[in-house]
C-alpha cells in the first residue's frame, strides 16, 4: 500500500507537466479547436421590463456588433431556469457583422422583484458575457366574489 502511494505521489506532478504543454489550439478536455478572440459591444447589456401582471411573458432581443477583428461565434448561452429562453445568431459574426439573442422570460408563478442572468459563451475575452433582464412582477389582485 505505502508503495502505491509512493508511486502515485511521483506520477502526479508529472501529469500536470504533460497536460499543460498540450499544442495551442487544442483544448485542454475536450480536444475542440480554440477559435481566435475577437471583441463584442452590445447596444445594451442590461434590459429593465418595468412592472408585469405575473404571467405575462417578457420578451427582448439584445443586439450586438463585432467590433473585433476576428469571426465570432458564440458557443453557447446560459440561463439561471427554465422560465428564461434563449434563442441566438447561430452563425459566424464577421468583423463589423451584426448578431442578437433573444430571450423569453416567462412570469408565471414568479413575483416581486426578478433579475435574470444570461450568459453568453463565445470567443471573446473574457469568453463569457452577462446580460440582464429586470423588472417587477405584480401578482393580480383577487376579486370578491358578488353576494
Amino acid at each position: 500500500m505505502k508503495i502505491t502511494a509512493l508511486i502515485f505521489t511521483l506520477l502526479l506532478p508529472g501529469f500536470g507537466l504533460l497536460f499543460a504543454q498540450m499544442p495551442s489550439g487544442v483544448l485542454s478536455g475536450d480536444s475542440l479547436p480554440v477559435h481566435p478572440v475577437t471583441k463584442i459591444t452590445y447596444d445594451s447589456s442590461f434590459y429593465e421590463f418595468g412592472k408585469v401582471m405575473q404571467g405575462a411573458m417578457v420578451r427582448h432581443t439584445f443586439h450586438f456588433t463585432n467590433t473585433g477583428k476576428e469571426p465570432y461565434l458564440i458557443e453557447d448561452v446560459k440561463t439561471t431556469c427554465g422560465c428564461t429562453v434563449p434563442v441566438w445568431t447561430r452563425d459566424t459574426i464577421a468583423p463589423g457583422g451584426t448578431g442578437e439573442v433573444h430571450v423569453d422570460f416567462n412570469t408565471g408563478g414568479k413575483s416581486g422583484r426578478q433579475l435574470k442572468i444570461i450568459r453568453v459563451v463565445g470567443n471573446t475575452e473574457p469568453g463569457e458575457m452577462i446580460l440582464q433582464l429586470s423588472g417587477e412582477i405584480k401578482i393580480p389582485k383577487k376579486r370578491k366574489a358578488k353576494g
